[in-house]
């Protein structure tokens, strides 16, 4: 039979057939979230200003076996409510103009597809960050193709991403009779930001000293390292291991750089080895392992176990994404990534700069 669950019929597609009595009682066949657009969405509003539906239709959308319906409301700061609002989705005024949204997704086979593989733990118990990573899909998926009927590029649209949705609240997991098996008030994925910090240790003190002193190098690695942890606290697994790896290979060149002007080379030198013409009269640079050799006398390196596990864990991944391969990243994964690469850094440090 078809039926409808928990009142929520979609009217964008049938549900699979089948029989109440099948689904198990801890089965999550609704899922209730709501969060914050970073920016305006301008589409007819489905929520009054107390956050209740309205009549109008909310929006349907559907990935695989789950469907949505995404009600927003805007949020207009009162100077642009004065000057009127020009621009769509993205919001010049950040944070004094927004939508908020309420999603609601369900199974439509609620027998075969509950909802608890893409939001619980191994032990079967709701994840917060779980919620918000898979209800951050369909918004994805609202805001791109939001940007298709708008018929441009709006590339300055911030990335929709758990933390950009924050603060989640009124997040709630339902099973098929309707009651409440997990709920939540707020979850809050947003960063605080991060000082300088404190007073640097008298070693700390004499290593910057001594950095300023000598032979300027550019420190973009920093740059990139930041990125990517920028984009592993917004569970952004795959922008992380993109950033990770150019990150590491900036700091490559970065420290081998280093090392052959402690050795007395001069920057037109080092550039002379780093980049080489080819028969096309193209600039290109040696590889990370050519340019390891210059600074450690071999390519040795490429046996040490944490070299090896960078370049099966770390770059495949790396590779696999950049490629358009299905890559399925978790936390754990972006764990044993930045270990990888920590042990690695370690290692190299020591053949370039030993004692």
């Amino acid at each position: 039979m078809k039926q409808k669950i928990n009142g929520f019929y979609g009217p964008f597609f049938g549900v699979v057939d089948y029989e109440p009595d099948k689904i198990d009682e801890v089965s999550i066949t609704e899922l209730t979230v709501c969060g914050k657009f970073p920016v305006v969405v301008l589409v007819q509003e489905s929520l009054d200003q107390n956050g209740n539906p309205l009549e109008t239709l909310p929006i349907a959308i559907t990935l695989g076996t789950y469907g949505a319906e995404l009600r927003t409301l805007k949020v207009i700061n009162s100077e642009q409510s004065r000057w009127g609002m020009t621009l769509a989705i993205e919001d010049i005024y950040g944070e004094y103009s927004y939508s908020i949204f309420e999603l609601k997704i369900v199974s439509t086979d609620p027998v075969n597809k509950p909802l608890n593989p893409e939001i619980c733990d191994i032990s079967g118990n709701v994840k917060h960050e779980n919620v918000a990573i898979f209800a951050t899909k369909f918004i994805h998926k609202f805001v791109e193709a939001y940007k298709g009927v708008n018929k441009s590029k709006k590339d300055w649209i911030p990335e929709i991403t758990p933390s950009r949705l924050s603060p989640w609240h009124k997040m709630t997991a339902k099973n098929f009779e309707g009651n409440e098996i997990w709920t939540m008030q707020v979850y809050d994925q947003r960063g605080t930001g991060v000082g300088l910090g404190n007073n640097l240790s008298d070693e700390q003190m004499q290593l910057l000293q001594t950095s300023l002193k000598r032979n300027y190098v550019e420190d973009s690695a920093t740059k990139f390292r930041q990125l990517a942890n920028k984009y592993k606290i917004q569970k952004d697994y795959h922008s992380f291991c993109v950033f990770v790896v150019i990150s590491f290979e900036h700091w490559v060149f970065r420290e081998i750089r280093t090392a052959l002007l402690s050795k007395g080379k001069t920057n037109e030198e080092i550039d002379n080895f780093f980049y080489q013409v080819d028969k096309k009269g193209k600039k290109r640079n040696i590889s990370r392992e050519d340019a390891l050799a210059l600074a450690i006398g071999s390519k040795n390196f490429k046996n040490n176990p944490s070299y090896i596990q960078f370049i099966e864990k770390v770059v495949a991944r790396r590779d696999s994404i950049v490629h358009g391969r299905k890559e399925n990243l978790t936390e754990n994964c972006t764990e044993e990534m930045v270990n990888i690469v920590s042990s690695l850094m370690t290692f190299l440090s020591s053949k370039m700069f030993p004692k």
